[in-house]
């Protein structure tokens, strides 16, 4: 059985605007056949995006030009800045916990992070950045980064969320509350947006 939604990616290009549509599907199978497509995707290196909570796989798929883009540029002004404030810039990276009895993680598009010791999953967290396609539930993402913190302790100062068709960030605070700058950086949300090459905030 299938569900699925649409999102739709625009580009502009010498002004005309090219539109990519994508399906993302839902799908339910039996265990044994979950299994065998998590393994498949894990052997083959297919699975870097996907992430688990609450006992539910959630397979990604990777980039699209636009949202890769805008993750790039977003790193590279983050990675300018990082180290005046003594801290470390991370391609997507998985936060929480993996493996045991119940794993709960999620993989955002951007990290920054205190230096430090880490290992293949991370629980102290300054900024996780996630670039939303035009279909993403934005209170479903926060939703998820809160689950993730009750199951696992994930210590996480600031999420944002950096809509690129909207051409809006939206910081989150350490409870997860919409606020007006990033205390991490500094930097008003209009800031953020300047930086990142997006013409008015939200």
């Amino acid at each position: 059985m299938q569900s699925g939604s649409l999102f739709v990616c625009g580009v502009s290009q010498s002004g005309s605007t090219t539109v990519s549509l994508f399906l993302m599907r839902t799908l339910l199978a039996p265990d044994d056949m979950v299994a065998e497509l998590i393994a498949k995707r894990h052997a083959n290196g297919w699975d870097i995006y996907d992430y688990e909570i609450g006992g539910v796989y959630h397979v990604s798929p990777w980039a699209s030009y636009c949202h890769g883009s805008l993750q790039m540029r977003i790193g590279v002004e983050l990675y300018k800045l990082a180290p005046t404030l003594g801290l470390e810039v991370l391609s997507p990276t998985n936060l929480g916990r993996l493996g045991g009895d119940a794993p709960a993680y999620v993989v955002p598009d951007v990290i920054v992070v205190r230096p430090g010791d880490y290992g293949l999953a991370l629980l102290d967290v300054v900024v996780a950045v996630e670039v939303l396609s035009p279909n993403e539930d934005e209170d479903k993402k926060v939703a998820d980064y809160a689950r993730v913190k009750e199951l696992t302790g994930l210590q996480l100062d600031e999420l944002w969320h950096v809509d690129g068709f909207n051409e809006q960030v939206r910081v989150h605070d350490a409870r997860l509350r919409l606020v007006e700058r990033s205390a991490a950086f500094g930097l008003s949300v209009d800031a953020l947006a300047k930086l990142f090459g997006l013409r008015r905030a939200g």
